[in-house]
């Protein structure tokens, strides 16, 4: 009689790709999913009307120079004339700036408060690996997520 540990695992647990020394099933399976994730996420990028997006559309930047301060607006059709030729697309992180007002790369990708009467424009401060995200406006209080959940709610008519 089989002891009870191998009656129940799964049936691929000790099979390897490439003999003695390779890889374990799952994580084989796991990678071709995310590979093929990844080819999917191509394609759509590729087959994607690039009409769809307003080049116009105002991107608010804060400068973190404590003296300085300044807000700025970009279209999307200005930040892509700035971007560097061979840069690879978006990073991790808001995007970083040169300050027209103080001159140092400290003007920072920022977002516009939704309550129609603060519109503050402030950075949220994330950090994933500190189990940081603080997305309050700094004058109203109010959670940037949280007012655009509401508004979607409220435009789609979810309760």
């Amino acid at each position: 009689m089989l002891s009870k540990s191998l009656m129940f695992r799964p049936k691929f647990s000790g099979i390897t790709i490439g003999g003695s020394g390779g890889q374990p099933l799952p994580l084989v399976i796991l990678t071709i999913v995310v590979l093929a994730m990844a080819l999917i996420t191509v394609i759509d990028s590729v087959i994607s009307d690039p009409n769809d997006i307003d080049h116009n559309r105002k991107i608010p930047f804060k400068c973190t120079n404590p003296a300085c301060n300044a807000v700025e607006y970009y279209t999307i059709g200005d930040l892509q004339k700035m971007q560097q030729p061979g840069s690879m697309g978006p990073m991790m992180g808001p995007m970083v700036l040169d300050c027209p007002k103080c001159n140092q790369k400290t003007l920072t990708q920022a977002v516009e408060c939704p309550v129609e009467t603060c519109k503050e424009v402030f950075i949220m401060n994330m950090d994933p690996m500190k189990g940081v995200f603080d997305d309050k406006c700094p004058k109203c209080g109010t959670s940037y997520s949280k007012a655009w959940q509401e508004k979607y709610r409220e435009e789609n008519g979810d309760d």
